[in-house]
């Protein structure tokens, strides 16, 4: 039997899951109505997380946003104690994790609810090559890799004579 505390507990995650889910939707329908595609959304980007991200992820992450963090090796960084570089180097490392949240949020706004692709709509970075060129491709990879290799393999010479013959058969 399963306790009331389980049922309640994973009864309202689903819920707020499925609201989240239509919040989403929304988003993304009133983006798509202001922005004529998904470039032009994207060409505003940096104020887009700016302004609505960051402060929607909450203080915290607006702090961090905000914070000013001189760079490392700059003359105030130098002069700083050990403990002001150490809080300077976890600020900077938070920034980082901040900044990849809304990144991802940014992306799913875009990519899966304003702007989604077709499953038929493939961009030039999903492109499938044929099994061929794929072959060829990625015996030129390990050939080069074979010869710019600092430790030469003993038998380099015979893999390479392999590759070539390998690279004859496939384009015959």
């Amino acid at each position: 039997m399963i306790s009331s505390n389980v049922k309640k507990t994973s009864t309202d995650a689903i819920q707020s899951e499925l609201k989240s889910s239509k919040k989403w939707k929304e988003a993304g329908a009133v983006i798509a109505a202001e922005y004529e595609n998904a470039e032009a959304f994207t060409a505003i980007k940096d104020e887009y997380l700016d302004e609505v991200v960051y402060p929607a992820m909450g203080d915290e992450a607006l702090r961090i946003m905000r914070a000013e963090v001189p760079r490392k090796g700059s003359k105030e960084w130098n002069a700083a104690s050990g403990t002001q570089q150490a809080a300077w180097a976890a600020l900077n490392t938070a920034k980082i994790g901040v900044r990849g949240s809304a990144n991802s949020l940014f992306a799913r706004v875009r990519d899966r609810y304003a702007f989604p692709k077709s499953p038929d709509d493939k961009g030039a970075d999903q492109k499938r090559t044929d099994d061929t060129t794929y072959c060829l491709e990625r015996n030129a990879q390990c050939e080069k890799r074979l010869q710019k290799a600092e430790v030469a393999h003993k038998n380099t010479g015979k893999i390479l004579a392999l590759y070539a013959e390998i690279n004859k058969l496939l384009m015959g």
